[in-house]
């Protein structure tokens, strides 16, 4: 008779913020070598201490209450790698409609009583009443970075355990208890290969090890069937009592016993959606045994099969099938000096004659390289690694063998270098387009497709290439817009050299979910001659209908009130002139997207505050009056507004926190510049304009100018 299956579950609880901290520890470790390499006197340099806690009792603390939060990892590190022991530290991620919302927390965060889901404004503020002058670490999540760095560890652990391990497959909803949508286990088959590493206990021991080299935590379960190993190893730590003989929090379920290991479990342990788990709760079925006790033939209609399904493989009823993970094809290629040498002619040949051999691996599989990883082998430790990425993929070995030689004239090696090794980090398959088959002419007309076939080609990407090469990866950057409102956060920056990219099918099909999410969580308002005039909420405007697009805004059909003060309320619009078909799209209400003057070709950073005057006042930061002044002073120098247009209100989302409320204007000065200004208002309430009406509190009101961007 064939022995029974063995399935091995290594749950590494919150993934995100391990992650996080396992780069903040190597990161640490590397500073510390560096500076003991660089240091030139006798002296020790002190131990850098990193703030971490030790691994098992932050798993143990982050693994509590997981239905609220799935909390693990360590309290992290400032932007400056500093030692930050109560900062609680956050991720967060944009979800329309309840827009950014917390996806992973630390220990730290969730003893506040942060939980996951929660608005990241909210959990911001419940940061600040209860710890005051500690600032909460808030970055965005990454779920890229975690992806691929979760497969570098199940590469990792086919290496020292088996290599039938397979990243955990997720269903189209979330399971109970697990609210991000993310793989964080590892289901490994150690049929037959237990007795290698000294039995199941061995093989928990060895695994545990292993995570604790990399800084990780995790929860482990050893049974029959995957459905077992992965309910005991997410349920078992608060559940089952674990044995003597193993590490904590890790569990070996004997032959045979499935059933009865997870009769005291929870049935979120089942892996269902929370919806199932509270139409149990209300049945009064709260535990795996007492949802054994019903007939199936039941539960099946009135619960869906999905459930029973996850009854079957949980007992071994039924064979769950789990795709292998496959690591990437692995190209590299190493040469060993005979004699060491500084010589960078002699490198330089030697990595052209590694690149040939790598060049025909990726020719085999189609594929170029997109990132090249080359380590020189010192004869003093540590190695120097270079990190070399393009923005196409190509097997151009001189391209490729021009780049290296670049990075190497620009470093200086400490000492000769005595092995080579290069390998291929990232690849991507290469891409062939015909621009042209007839024309030649550069300025006939060229469909989109064949434009983004030239810029792959060897123009723009070797130019890319070139500049990566000299001046960093990160300092050659490409822009992309963001869904945020203020004009100084609408958009990012990422690498454009050694970053993949995506795939003309892929992106259309991104930008129609953004058009679609947009559409259901913006709205815009409805300005009928207020003095916000036209509202921009969560960076979306109405169009400015029936202007046409001239810089002369005399000629394009608005009329400046000149009479009195250069009040909001006393500019006009004018609908004639321009084609309109009917009043309604007569009427302007806003700047058009098309308007060439609708941004400042210059936007500050960080907006430079203004000493106002109004007419007939004297210079001040701040005043109570909302009407455009007559004046402006900045570094001392007077400006006077001689026209202006506006205003556009630009206020941010109540998800982003504290409410930002901006009435932007264009204005003229009387030296012919044309600024972009805005108003910002700050409110200022105590005990008694709270017991006061509303006139009161609107006296409370001040209004300060800042100036963000130039036209001209």
């Amino acid at each position: 008779m064939p022995p029974s299956q063995r399935h091995l579950c290594i749950w590494l609880p919150n993934w995100p913020i391990q992650r996080r901290r396992q780069e903040q520890v190597q990161r640490a470790a590397e500073l510390k070598t560096q500076s003991e390499q660089d240091d030139s006197s006798s002296q020790t340099n002190p131990p850098l201490q990193t703030g971490l806690p030790s691994t098992d009792s932050d798993a143990a603390d982050s693994c509590a209450n997981d239905s609220c939060a799935t909390d693990s990892g360590a309290k992290e590190l400032n932007a400056g790698d500093r030692p930050v022991s109560n900062a609680p530290f956050l991720l967060w991620n944009e979800k329309p409609p309840r827009g950014r919302l917390v996806v992973a927390c630390c220990p730290v965060a969730r003893k506040l009583g942060i939980r996951v889901g929660m608005p990241i404004a909210q959990a911001s503020e419940l940061c600040a009443i209860k710890q005051g002058d500690v600032v909460p670490l808030v970055e965005k999540h990454d779920p890229d970075a975690d992806r691929e760095v979760f497969g570098r560890l199940a590469e990792t652990f086919q290496d020292i355990l088996t290599p039938l391990i397979a990243v955990e497959e997720l269903d189209a909803k979330p399971w109970a208890g697990h609210p991000r949508q993310q793989s964080e286990s590892l289901c490994c088959d150690i049929t037959g290969a237990a007795h290698l590493l000294g039995g199941e206990a061995g093989v928990l021991r060895h695994a545990t090890e292993s995570l604790q080299a990399m800084n990780l935590a995790a929860c482990m379960a050893i049974a029959d069937h995957w459905g077992t190993a992965w309910a005991v190893a997410h349920e078992g730590p608060w559940c089952l009592r674990p044995a003597d003989n193993l590490p904590p929090r890790s569990f070996i379920v004997p032959s045979g016993e499935a059933e009865s290991a997870i009769v005291e479990l929870p049935v979120r342990a089942l892996r269902i959606e929370q919806a199932t788990v509270d139409t149990l709760a209300r049945l009064g079925v709260e535990r795996v045994g007492h949802l054994l006790k019903l007939p199936r033939s039941g539960i099946a209609p009135r619960l869906g099969m999905p459930l029973v399904r996850r009854i079957e493989q949980a007992l071994g009823e039924v064979a769950e099938p789990l795709g292998v993970h496959h690591a990437e094809a692995e190209h590299c290629e190493s040469w060993d000096l005979e004699y060491p040498t500084m010589d960078q002619e002699i490198l330089v040949d030697r990595a052209r004659r590694l690149l040939e051999r790598i060049k025909g691996g990726l020719a085999t599989r189609k594929r170029g390289a997109q990132r090249l990883t080359c380590r020189l082998d010192l004869s003093v430790h540590p190695p120097l690694i270079l990190e070399i990425g393009l923005f196409a993929p190509t097997t151009d070995v001189d391209h490729l063998g021009g780049l290296f030689a670049n990075r190497l004239e620009s470093l200086r090696l400490r000492s000769d270098v005595t092995r080579l090794t290069i390998s291929v980090s990232l690849s991507a398959p290469l891409r062939t387009t015909q621009v042209s088959l007839f024309s030649h002419d550069p300025l006939a007309p060229q469909s989109p497709l064949e434009i983004s076939g030239a810029k792959s080609g060897s123009s723009l990407g070797r130019l890319v290439d070139l500049l990566s090469g000299r001046l960093g990866r990160d300092r050659v950057v490409e822009v992309r817009l963001c869904r945020d409102p203020l004009p100084e956060n609408a958009f990012d920056t990422s690498p454009l050299a050694g970053t993949r990219r995506l795939t003309l099918k892929t992106a259309s099909r991104s930008h129609h979910r953004r058009r679609s999410s947009s559409r259901s969580s913006f709205h815009s308002s409805d300005s009928s001659g207020d003095l916000s005039g036209d509202r921009l909420l969560g960076g979306r405007s109405k169009s400015f209908k029936g202007v046409t697009q001239d810089h002369d805004f005399r000629d394009s059909g608005i009329e400046f009130d000149d009479s009195g003060g250069r009040e909001a309320s006393g500019i006009r619009y004018r609908g004639g002139g321009v084609s309109s078909k009917s009043a309604d799209d007569a009427a302007l209400l806003g700047p058009s997207p098309s308007d060439a003057m609708r941004r400042p070709l210059s936007l500050l950073a960080t907006p430079v505050a203004m000493e106002v005057a109004l007419v007939g006042g004297s210079f001040c930061r701040e005043v109570f009056s909302p009407q455009l002044p007559e004046r402006f002073k900045i570094n001392g120098t007077v400006y006077r507004i001689k026209d202006h247009w506006g205003p556009e209100r630009i206020e941010t989302g109540w998800w982003s926190g504290a409410l930002i409320c901006r009435d932007y204007y264009r204005v003229l000065t009387a030296g012919h510049q044309w600024w972009w200004i805005y108003r910002g208002t700050e409110r200022h309430r105590s005990f008694e304009t709270d017991l006061a009406d509303d006139s009161t509190y609107a006296s409370e009101q001040r209004f300060r100018w800042f100036l963000h961007g130039r036209f001209a």
